[in-house]
């Protein structure tokens, strides 16, 4: 009993009137290859049946990875940070260190190039890194104080992956910490610790940050709560002592779930003490944390996972503006730390 062959890239070639090359080229989404021919050549492949064979496919990737291997292609990794001191201090910094481990890892060089150096411009910024024949950019959130923004580049000459969400447009490909997710990871954790009244004290501008992922998350816990357990969340433009311990003396919350490093010591101005009277957790530590407790929100591993999504982009010679952004979020894990303490011990 015969098997029919399954149909080849020179089928496909020969039905379309188009060299095998051109093929290869257009079914990889190939920007020298027209839109019109490209799609052409796609719909051709889907009416003979053809499907590329995935171990073939692993090994020309794997070919591909090891010329580029031989001359360290560089990705671009795009910050707002003029001052390197600064910037190496902060914890976005450690989704450089992922991206960059991860970039070694796959054979590519990872180099920091900040948009807020003097007289740069997008367009200029554009020009340096093809000059120095830079295609792959992974951009960093802009830094807290400043407001979401917008950058101008020539997009159509580079794979992007963009890290979090103070950078809405272009609407690239995005990879971020899932803070929606983690926020009640965070409330699952206390209250198993035997919290029952918790309560999140956060900047506005912090959780817009973050698309207000934080606020909706807990809103959205709180609902399942009875109503003598449920506490108003705290985000002003700006947290103070004055209005967060007048937040705490209404409310009586038994653990705050706060980014705002300052908060113990306004607790401790009021006799409170930390775990004793009241527990305190991050929603966003970039790593884990011995003495603070929350969650860790593994900034390593969305740096190197923008960096993998660069690098698929790469492969597939994709440039510019997805027509469908991805969105990736990587999920964070719970840290026990000495700013809680176990209510049923």
């Amino acid at each position: 009993m015969s098997h029919a062959r399954p149909p080849t890239l020179q089928d496909i070639a020969q039905k379309a009137r188009v060299s095998g090359a051109t093929v290869s080229l257009a079914l990889r989404g190939h920007p020298s290859i027209p839109e019109a021919t490209r799609r052409r050549i796609q719909d051709v492949a889907r009416q003979l049946g053809y499907f590329p064979n995935p171990l073939v496919t692993a090994l020309m990737a794997h070919v591909r990875r090891s010329r580029k291997t031989c001359s360290t292609l560089t990705i671009a990794y795009i910050t707002s940070w003029n001052d390197q001191r600064a910037w190496r201090e902060r914890p976005v910094y450690e989704f450089f260190v992922g991206a960059s481990e991860r970039a070694g890892q796959l054979g590519y060089n990872l180099e920091a190039f900040s948009s807020r150096e003097r007289e740069m411009t997008g367009a200029r910024l554009s020009k340096v890194l093809l000059t120095r024949n830079i295609h792959g950019l992974i951009l960093e959130p802009i830094p807290y104080f400043r407001t979401k923004g917008h950058l101008s580049m020539h997009w159509s000459q580079f794979a992007c992956v963009v890290i979090g969400f103070t950078l809405p447009k272009p609407d690239l490909h995005r990879v971020g910490p899932n803070d929606y997710a983690n926020t009640r990871l965070a409330l699952r954790s206390l209250y198993r610790l035997g919290y029952q009244r918790v309560g999140l004290a956060m900047r506005l501008q912090d959780d817009s940050r973050v698309d207000r992922r934080c606020t909706s998350a807990y809103l959205g816990y709180q609902q399942d709560l009875p109503p003598t357990k449920q506490l108003p969340p705290l985000i002003p433009n700006r947290l103070t002592e004055r209005n967060v311990m007048a937040w705490f003396r209404k409310y009586r919350p038994d653990a705050v779930l706060t980014n705002e490093q300052l908060i113990p010591g306004w607790l401790g101005h009021a006799g409170l003490r930390v775990p004793r009277d009241v527990g305190v957790a991050h929603p966003n530590l970039p790593r884990e944390s011995q003495t603070l407790a929350g969650i860790n929100s593994r900034a390593r591993s969305v740096g190197a996972v923008a960096m993998d999504l660069v690098e698929a982009q790469l492969h597939r010679n994709e440039r510019g503006i997805p027509a469908e952004p991805r969105l990736v979020l990587v999920e964070g894990t719970w840290c026990n730390g000495t700013s809680i303490r176990s209510k049923s011990s």
